[in-house]
């Protein structure tokens, strides 16, 4: 007898028929079938690039003479850097760093071409953002190659020096000084859990009684939408809470990573992000009726634009302005400014109120939207 049994070509396709008829009574399970992998496609296409260019840079000219602008233009000139200030005050460079304006910092003493015309030795500081210690790294490499580029084209043959003249740079990495890639692959590992995992739990509160059909029960009931939604969405609040404690624990006290800055400014953010990703998981489950339909949904909306967009790997001022824009409208970018700052860089309420604020405005729009999507109704 055969494995497979004798095949009804009329019973077959009556099942195929019946398949296709379960898919196409969902629209938009059948747009996101075919759309899926294209869509992913393009998603990463344009999020994973891994390019360095356009690196803010500030330049903070201490000497302000002819080899000394010389030098800041190798760097203005190469495809790497691109001058984001020039700056007269070093504690304003310090600042725009810290608040991640700028990657790297150029800091040229008083008295460079003095000191190189009489044959001594000018040592140049690079202060180099370390959040992303990947990246600094191949900035330092970058920098080090438009060094040497202005000893070999500029000093030795443009301006001919003292043979025992010499040019050192010396890089200064920032917040992450060893470049523990735990410093900075984890806070966006959290960042990038509370984006997917409370929305997509919200999701499936409403979507599993719309496929099930008990949500019938809840439209018959006397129960508000207000209360309905509410009460779909602050369990869940409550859950995504719960997890970020056991996350936030293990980030200290597993990888180690250091607690610069208040803990309190930290669980205030996460509130009010975890709302605003509760909410667009409510938003989700308003709109569609399928699970997987749901699911497909709250991947595309939320885990694949905060793994990429969200500055997790490539910091949304090095990037492109499509890629700028995209990542201001995802909450993840948000909140990871705050979490890095507040981790790695001490910054406090000052720096990070406008982030909070965004996020909060954020919530009660997306809120506000599905409240007035969804239609409490018999059938």
């Amino acid at each position: 007898m055969s494995l497979t049994g004798s095949i009804s070509t009329r019973r077959l396709k009556a099942i195929i028929e019946r398949e296709f008829n379960e898919i196409i009574r969902d629209p938009l399970y059948l747009t996101l079938a075919i759309l899926v992998p294209p869509v992913v496609m393009m998603i990463f296409g344009f999020g994973l690039a891994l390019d360095i260019e356009h690196v803010p840079l500030g330049i903070l000219d201490q000497d302000n003479t002819e080899l000394s602008r010389a030098y800041a233009d190798c760097f203005t000139q190469s495809e790497t850097f691109e001058t984001a200030h020039r700056y007269r005050d070093m504690e304003v460079l310090d600042e725009d760093l810290r608040l991640s304006r700028l990657r790297a910092g150029l800091v040229i003493p008083e008295g460079f071409e003095r000191t190189v015309r009489r044959g001594g030795q000018a040592t140049v500081q690079l202060q180099v953002d370390g959040t992303i210690p990947v990246r600094a790294q191949i900035i330092r490499s970058y920098a080090e190659a438009v060094h040497q580029h202005f000893l070999e084209q500029v000093l030795m043959q443009g301006r001919p020096a003292p043979p025992s003249a010499r040019v050192e740079i010396f890089p200064k990495v920032w917040f992450n000084q060893d470049l523990r890639s735990a410093n900075f692959v984890v806070p966006g590992l959290v960042a990038t859990m509370l984006m997917f995992y409370p929305a997509l739990l919200t999701t499936l509160s409403i979507v599993r009684e719309k496929e099930s059909g008990s949500i019938h029960a809840l439209y018959c009931s006397p129960i508000t939408k207000t209360e309905l939604l509410l009460g779909k969405l602050l369990p869940y609040l409550g859950i995504s809470l719960v997890n970020f404690v056991a996350m936030f624990a293990l980030t200290l006290y597993l990888f180690a990573v250091p607690l610069g800055g208040s803990l309190l400014l930290i669980i205030v953010a996460t509130s009010v992000y975890v709302f605003s990703t509760c909410s667009i998981g409510m938003l989700i489950s308003v709109l569609v009726n399928r699970q997987v339909t749901a699911i497909l949904t709250a991947v595309l909306v939320t885990l694949l634009p905060s793994f990429l967009y969200s500055g997790f790997f490539i910091p949304l001022s090095a990037s492109s302005w499509s890629t700028w824009l995209i990542g201001r409208i995802i909450p993840a970018t948000y909140y990871l400014d705050v979490l890095r700052g507040v981790l790695l860089k001490s910054t406090g309420w000052r720096f990070h109120w406008p982030a909070i604020l965004t996020l909060l405005i954020y919530s009660l729009v997306i809120y506000f939207v599905s409240f007035k999507c969804f239609r409490k109704k018999l059938g």
